[in-house]
């Protein structure tokens, strides 16, 4: 990695950090009921016990909202324990509001991980293009939902780091094959992926068939087989111990591993069931689903889907143009098992959704932000598809993202306290230096990446 690639990560991830601190110093604490639920189910942890949908909360904070039962009890506990010793004490100690805030300081970290693990993820799926890496790290920390979720008590950002990884692990041993290693690390990363949240099952799946398929080096038909077949059941196996336990906790409290009870949700919360296609061909769902980029832009605006429809349209032209140009569709067996790995990940994901709302669940955008680290790639591949382009297209990119950022930020006194809206004020005004700090280095990164291509 070249200097100017390193400096780009590190401006990337102070925009990520920065940014979600900005909004979640600058947002009231509490504001949704399902933030009281995360902080509550984080305080039971820290209590020795997990939580049960129909007990309801043990938490009852004089402000903000709150759920009538613990809605979020049927997730698995990895974001819980990780942030229980950080709330835990303040709530026992009745600092409710310092709580909320040192939790959205928590996630605000973890949306620096988020951008972390989708450069990795990038370099994995197109080693040859340093550049694509780059970019996808500023898709990602400029997403408006990113931002809004690392500034909130949410438990998506683990996911969606752990789906990055997992993916990242998958392009690997489809391009280079297995090794102890990888394996290794695809073990660990399923583990603790399923203990974030069940939607990583998706990501779990991709893990499995990639090293099924993997290539095996210097190897006979079966031993590359008893390899790929031991790989395969370490990333199976390492996961059900982990986690394997909950989710049997849950189908024997709510009767599936999800957990979910939908019939509660249609007395109480006004949701209906509807056949899959109906959902399916309701533009609301597909609207509501991809606004990743909207912030706190009204849901008429375009703004949110030029920035992520542009890139991926570009990168499809691009595309279209090297077979064209190549008079071929086809690349090489890894690009086209990781393309093919990539898209089925997509579908996956949307068919999971569709059925989700079509049993009466919201269909909400972080239910989204698990498919950032994978549209993050060809979005970067849209943006620096024409050498003589990207060094006006990314830094373009890069400035209406910003300006939604600028726009979106509302600073509002947090409960009355107004050293948190002097921090909420720092926070916006250093996350605007690293934007432009990132705009400032991009630049001659691509320019230094598209002299190295000519000179080859």
């Amino acid at each position: 990695m070249s200097t100017f690639s390193r400096w780009v990560l590190v401006a990337a991830v102070a925009v990520a950090v920065l940014g979600s601190l900005a909004q979640g110093f600058g947002s009231p604490p509490l504001a949704t009921a399902d933030e009281t639920a995360h902080l509550d189910y984080a305080v039971q942890v820290w209590h020795g016990h997990l939580p049960v949908f129909e007990n309801g909360l043990t938490i009852h904070p004089a402000f903000g909202a709150a759920p009538p039962v613990q809605w979020v009890a049927q997730h698995p506990p990895l974001f819980y324990l990780l942030l229980a010793p950080v709330v835990g004490p303040l709530v026992d100690a009745g600092h409710m509001d310092a709580a909320v805030l040192a939790g959205r300081v928590e996630n605000a970290f973890l949306a620096g991980v988020v951008v972390l693990a989708t450069a990795w993820s990038a370099r994995r799926i197109l080693p040859g293009r340093p550049a694509v890496a780059a970019v996808a790290a500023i898709v990602t920390a400029l997403c408006g939902l990113v931002l809004l979720v690392g500034g909130t008590v949410y438990n998506d950002l683990l996911t969606a780091a752990f789906s990055a990884l997992a993916i990242g692990v998958a392009a690997t041993a489809l391009r280079s094959g297995l090794s102890t290693r990888l394996v290794v690390l695809g073990a660990l990363v399923t583990a603790f992926g399923m203990l974030s949240r069940l939607s990583f099952a998706v990501s779990l799946v991709a893990v499995v068939a990639a090293f099924a398929l993997a290539p095996v080096v210097r190897s006979s038909v079966w031993r590359a087989v008893r390899v790929r077949l031991a790989a395969v059941v370490a990333v199976v196996v390492a996961p059900a111990i982990a986690s394997g336990w909950f989710y049997w906790r849950n189908r024997e409290l709510t009767g599936s591993i999800t957990g979910g009870h939908p019939e509660w949700s249609q007395a109480n919360l006004g949701r209906v069931t509807r056949p899959v296609t109906a959902v399916a061909l309701d533009p609301a769902f597909w609207h509501q689903l991809f606004a990743v980029y909207r912030f706190g832009l009204s849901a008429s605006s375009i703004v949110p889907w030029l920035l992520l429809l542009v890139p991926l349209l570009l990168a499809g032209a691009g595309a279209l143009a090297w077979c064209v140009r190549n008079r071929s569709w086809r690349g090489s067996r890894a690009d086209r098992l990781v393309s093919a790995m990539l898209v089925c990940v997509v579908l996956a994901t949307i068919v999971v959704e569709l059925r989700y709302v079509a049993g009466g669940g919201a269909a909400n955008t972080r239910y989204a932000l698990p498919l950032l680290p994978v549209l993050a790639v060809p979005m970067a591949m849209g943006l620096t598809g024409i050498s003589r382009l990207r060094v006006v297209l990314v830094p373009l990119w890069t400035v209406g993202a910003a300006i939604v950022f600028a726009v979106s930020i509302d600073l509002v006194t947090v409960n009355g306290a107004p050293m948190v809206l002097v921090l909420a004020r720092v926070a916006y005004a250093l996350a605007l230096a690293a934007i432009a700090a990132l705009t400032a280095l991009v630049v001659p990164l691509l320019a230094t990446l598209s002299g190295c291509r000519s000179a080859n």
